[in-house]
């Protein structure tokens, strides 16, 4: 095997140096590992760290990186020294640079920001994960090329498609795991690399080109394989929150109405809202607990029924007048109550306990049905609408206001009125709340205030002007919780078709809030369930000899049968690392260990290094079945 070595621009001549090549790792999970030993060396080594190596073999590059770690020792069969070196590729390389922000030169860049947001950058936001990257990669050329690598591939990037529906905050020291952290969050199924070339590519992993090894044909051994679905699922559902719509809301279409009566109206006066009978009281508190107080009316007259102020929507506010400070004031919303007689007491229950204590006083304060709620509160018609009201629209919605358009993220409302009963209409903005629980629609003063006047409203009944033409309202409600599902109907996969296994993975988004990220969303369904719905297979082909084909990184790989069925004649696993140990000590064949797993994400941890100079041999008794 023709092997180049090429240390700083110098190519090595690995006889008179005494240099021999001991193995060579490349892979999708980890940088690329390059290691050798130089024998009968000085005690000062040859090469030092940072210095920069390259491996042509057969003519092609399959390394380029540089020293990371020096391991002087003994050779146990010599007797003399040895020196072992060891080399990381360009994922090592690119976690030596920071993400720089080419604009303001911070350590942070924000991509997708939300359009109401004071830092929000048009050409950084609504991008696909790939046009994220290659924003990135472009801005970062100079630092990325110092350390040898050269550009990228943008066709790759095109495949990337996934628009996150949230801020994508990249920042950090180390620049590749930050890449790896984004297309690991929404585009899963793909894999990152940097060959020796020095260009970024990516592979989708369910679409590699595929090696085949046959069995008793090929020189390979089976060293473990392993078939799984503990973590498999078939099918992928993507949740947001609520499918929030506008509804158009209005008298003259039926879809609102008065949720008082004619006698209402007739017995109706504005006294009735600015003074409402039987909603308010005050009086001493004559016993009291955590959750109860018992009250005293001052008016020796007045009375009540049981759970009258629990049923009018009451407020209790307690009073210690000699208390300061928090200790001085509470207020609970009343749950129940007992009747009250003329001049005796009544007791009171809280819907949470008191934080404290020595309460003396109380006001009490409701909202009684019937006159006071005369022209104030309204039916919507609809029921699924009614029964499924929320607070904010997702987006902004366009809101005629008079004689404009606005646009509004919150419910609003505008009261409609004509001297003569015809249009054109006057228009008056009015506040209201939403009353999400019972489904209907409550204003702040009656809707008669606005253009009424003031002297016909305190006598009410028939004598009420300024009644409205028509109202309009604008809500926001649920029609539904946002989803994506892959597949649209049925199972896929694998895990499905062969271990008929019907589990639905469910991925919760709690930002995606917009029905326009559909597409996006189903998108990520889609990649996700492509990385789940496989059962895994996994494990390691050792192959006596050289086996280079499997040093190109971002191939699979299958494994056929000499005149019988394996099982995984297309199996089509993504080759993880392919790892090439050269013969030592008369030995004439190399060793490859190929690596394989159908797992889109895998585990790959931390851990300690060791060179074999270190773990009681030197590098070349290593073989394919005891390297890690």
């Amino acid at each position: 095997m023709a092997a180049i070595l090429t240390i700083s621009g110098q190519t090595i001549d690995r006889v008179s140096t005494r240099t021999t090549l001991n193995r060579l790792r490349v892979g999708l999970d980890s940088p690329d590992e390059l290691e050798w030993t130089q024998s009968r060396a000085p005690l000062v080594p040859t090469w030092t760290t940072g210095q920069t190596v390259s491996l042509e073999l057969d003519g092609s590059l399959v390394f380029s990186g540089v020293i990371v770690s020096i391991h002087p020792g003994r050779d146990s069969i010599t007797g003399g020294i040895v020196v072992g070196y060891r080399a990381l590729g360009f994922k090592y390389l690119a976690n030596t640079i920071p993400i720089t922000n080419p604009n303001d030169l911070s350590g942070r860049i924000v991509y997708n920001l939300p359009s109401d947001d004071p830092n929000y950058v048009a050409d950084q936001s609504g991008l696909s994960v790939g046009e994220i990257l290659a924003d990135l990669f472009t801005g970062n050329a100079s630092a990325l090329a110092s350390v040898g690598i050269v550009g990228f591939n943008a066709t790759d990037l095109q495949a990337l498609s996934v628009v996150p529906p949230v801020p994508v905050v990249l920042q950090g020291s180390k620049f590749w795991n930050a890449v790896e952290d984004l297309i690991n969050r929404w585009c899963n199924q793909y894999a990152a690399a940097i060959p020796a070339n020095g260009t970024i590519r990516v592979f989708d992993t369910t679409a590699l080109p595929v090696l085949t090894l046959t069995l008793d044909e090929d020189p390979i051994d089976i060293e473990n394989i392993s078939r799984d679905t503990t973590d498999c699922a078939t099918r992928v559902i993507v949740r947001g929150t609520a499918e929030v719509e506008p509804a158009y809301l209005s008298l003259s279409d039926g879809t609102l109405a008065p949720a008082f009566t004619s006698t209402d109206i007739a017995n109706w006066n504005y006294y009735d809202f600015s003074e409402p009978q039987g909603a308010v009281d005050d009086g001493s508190v004559t016993a009291l607990s955590s959750t109860q107080a018992t009250i005293q009316s001052n008016n020796s007259s007045t009375t009540w029924g049981v759970n009258y102020w629990s049923n009018i929507d009451a407020w209790i506010f307690l009073i210690n007048p000699v208390a300061t400070g928090i200790a001085q004031i509470e207020s609970r919303r009343v749950t129940s109550n007992t009747a009250l007689s003329a001049g005796s007491t009544s007791t009171l229950t809280f819907d949470r306990p008191l934080v404290n204590g020595g309460y003396t006083k109380y006001h009490i304060v409701g909202q009684p049905a019937g006159e006071s709620q005369t022209w104030r509160l309204y039916n919507i018609v609809n029921t699924y609408i009614a029964q499924h009201l929320v607070n904010k629209f997702p987006a902004p919605v366009p809101w005629r206001a008079g004689e404009s358009i606005v646009l509004t993220n919150y419910p609003v409302a505008s009261i409609c009125y004509s001297p003569s009963g015809q249009p054109p209409y006057l228009q008056a903005p009015a506040t209201f709340e939403v009353m999400i629980a019972t489904g209907q629609i409550q204003f702040s003063e009656p809707v008669v205030r606005i253009f009424g006047t003031l002297a016909n409203l305190e006598l009410g009944g028939s004598s009420t002007d300024g009644i409205p033409n028509d109202i309009l309202i604008l809500v926001p409600y649920s029609r539904g919780a946002l989803t994506a599902q892959a597949p649209a109907s049925g199972y896929s996969g694998t895990a499905y078709t062969v271990d008929g296994i019907e589990r639905t993975l469910y991925v919760d988004v709690p930002t995606w809030i917009n029905p326009d990220d559909q597409s996006s969303m189903e998108a990520l369904a889609a990649a996700t369930l492509a990385t789940v719905q496989d059962a895994v297979v996994e494990g390691s082909i050792l192959y006596d000899g050289k086996y280079s084909q499997g040093l190109t990184v971002g191939q699979s790989l299958s494994i056929a049968g000499n005149g019988y069925t394996t099982g995984w004649e297309n199996l089509s696993a993504p080759i993880r690392a392919c790892e090439l140990v050269w013969p030592r000590g008369g030995a004439t064949s190399w060793a490859t260990r190929v690596e394989f797993s159908t797992r889109r994400r895998p585990f790959i941890g931390d851990r300690l290094y060791i060179h074999p100079a270190f773990t009681g041999g030197p590098a070349w008794d290593v073989r394919p079945s005891t390297i890690h």
